[in-house]
């Protein structure tokens, strides 16, 4: 690789090949890609905050089912036509 040649340090050779390899890779912006690109640790911490949002928007969606089915025809007019 051409970039062995370079005065650079290992740690920016590999830094470089990792950032061009990303480049190189038509999915590299897909988020499951991203993520299974992660350390463990940092990918359980995605994962763990994923899990907590998708249970949060999950309750609020059913709070908000139960109160749109809990409400009356003409609530539901009333609001529907402000």
């Amino acid at each position: 690789m051409a970039l062995q040649g370079l005065p650079l340090s290992t740690a920016v050779k590999r830094s470089l090949a990792d950032i061009l390899t990303a480049a190189s890779n038509p999915n590299a912006e897909r988020v499951d890609v991203v993520i299974g690109g992660l350390p463990p640790a940092r990918k359980a911490l995605v994962e763990s905050g994923a899990e907590q949002v998708k249970r949060l928007s999950g309750g609020v969606a059913a709070r908000g089912k139960a109160a749109l089915l809990a409400m009356s025809d003409e609530e539901w007019d009333r609001l529907a036509n402000l």
